[in-house]
């Protein structure tokens, strides 16, 4: 049998909350070591950093099952969530910039926010005379 080192036991308990419960000050409470430290190793050991996510996922995956048991039974608003999160392409809301600008490439869109930014003045006043918009998206 293999014994651990202190390093590999708290982080084994680090992982094992955090896989409970994805926040990070609760799963260092549990592996009595301080969020400097967990953070400091995560920075430094790629296979701990890859075990951290691990564990984020597990937690957040379990989190989504019991979602998805509510939302069939319970929770319109909830199965609105999950369905916009597993299913973008049809269900997320439809207000993008797209409206503002199409399907403008990004050189094109870059250059169009570049010569703004140069007839703006110094205060960020407009000087193009283009209308300004206000906040609801009316001309002022």
């Amino acid at each position: 049998m293999t014994t651990l080192t202190p390093k590999e036991k708290w982080q084994a308990r680090f992982l094992k909350a955090l896989s409970e419960r994805p926040i990070v000050a609760r799963a260092c409470r549990a592996a009595a070591v301080s969020r400097e430290t967990a953070y400091r190793y995560r920075g430094d050991d790629e296979q701990f950093a890859s075990a951290w996510q691990d564990a984020l996922d597990t937690a957040v995956d379990s989190l989504v099952d019991k979602c998805w048991d509510r939302a069939e039974t319970e929770s319109d608003t909830l199965a609105i969530f999950l369905l916009k999160s597993h299913r973008p392409d049809v269900y997320q809301d439809r207000s993008r910039l797209d409206v503002l600008f199409g399907k403008m490439p990004d050189e094109q869109l870059d250059e169009y926010i570049q010569q703004r930014l140069a007839e703006a003045g110094p205060g960020g006043e407009d000087r193009s005379g283009a209308p300004a918009l206000t906040a609801g998206g009316e001309e002022e």
